[in-house]
């Protein structure tokens, strides 16, 4: 992946307690960059300030950018519960209330069970006070396998 598939770093202020996270692969890296704030408890919450590559047709975020946003928090919730690498099997999320470019968004994502093969989790978007999105998913926990070569 060369730097230009990066999304790049972001100069405004991150909110206090956040730093840059290192979860997740490639389309998450062009995505993002996403911030997380460390809780002490089985929550993950990450942030990330919506961008104009972020937006849809009427200038605001577009729903696919907001489910990777709320996958990805939810995925490294699921991780951390399972202790393990997970796949998403399904995931519900209803768009609540839009959010615009500059906006500083911020998820948090809780597991609710986890079974021997699954994990399940909720989680909530919002800006400020304005909830954006609220999601519940549920993944499957995997064993790690390396990465194959391109074009294999």
């Amino acid at each position: 992946m060369s730097t230009a598939d990066i999304a790049p770093r972001d100069a405004r202020p991150i909110p206090e307690g956040f730093e840059e996270s290192t979860h997740g692969g490639p389309f998450s890296s062009r995505n993002g960059p996403y911030y997380l704030r460390r809780t002490g408890d089985a929550r993950i919450i990450k942030g990330l300030y919506v961008d104009e590559r972020h937006l849809n047709g009427l200038g605001l975020a577009h729903g696919g950018m907001l489910m990777a946003f709320a996958d990805n928090i939810c995925a490294t919730a699921a991780i951390a519960a399972a202790r393990s690498a997970v796949v998403t099997v399904r995931m519900t999320t209803d768009f609540l209330a839009p959010a615009h470019e500059g906006e500083w968004l911020e998820g948090v994502a809780s597991p609710l069970r986890v079974t021997r093969s699954l994990v399940f989790i909720e989680g909530e978007g919002a800006v400020g006070g304005r909830a954006v999105f609220r999601t519940s998913a549920i993944f499957k926990i995997v064993a790690r396998q390396a990465r194959r070569p391109r074009g294999e």
